[in-house]
């Protein structure tokens, strides 16, 4: 169930950026519920990815566990900038853009999830 809501908090804040800014385009709300679902499976994979790099890190003295560290932070922008040719009706301008897009996504879903918990109680 949290997942379903993160999505479509994720589609509501993409299409509204795509609505309100020039950061990315979007042509209507599937698309942004598609493009949604998609950067939470790239993000996915790459967190499983930089987990597999910080368990390394243990054995590289290091090394690994920053690079796992580095990826991680970086997955949703990477998500956000692949996710582009596999949906039509989706363009985000470049990698600044990427960042705050992944930025406001991550402040607003923490904000608004933060409050559901808490009311839930």
């Amino acid at each position: 169930m949290n997942l379903l809501i993160n999505w479509l908090l994720s589609a509501a804040i993409l299409y509204g950026l795509g609505e309100y800014t020039t950061l990315l385009t979007i042509e209507n709300f599937v698309v942004a519920l598609k493009v949604s679902i998609l950067i939470s499976f790239i993000a996915f994979i790459i967190r499983i990815i930089s987990g597999f790099l910080k368990v390394l890190g243990c054995l590289t003295l290091g090394i690994s566990y920053i690079a796992g560290l580095i990826l991680q932070l970086l997955a949703m922008p990477i998500a956000l900038l692949r996710a582009q040719p596999y949906i039509q009706g989706y363009a985000i301008a470049g990698k600044n853009e990427a960042f705050i897009v992944a930025i406001i996504l991550t402040v607003f879903s923490a904000i608004i999830l933060d409050r559901n918990k808490k009311s839930s109680r």
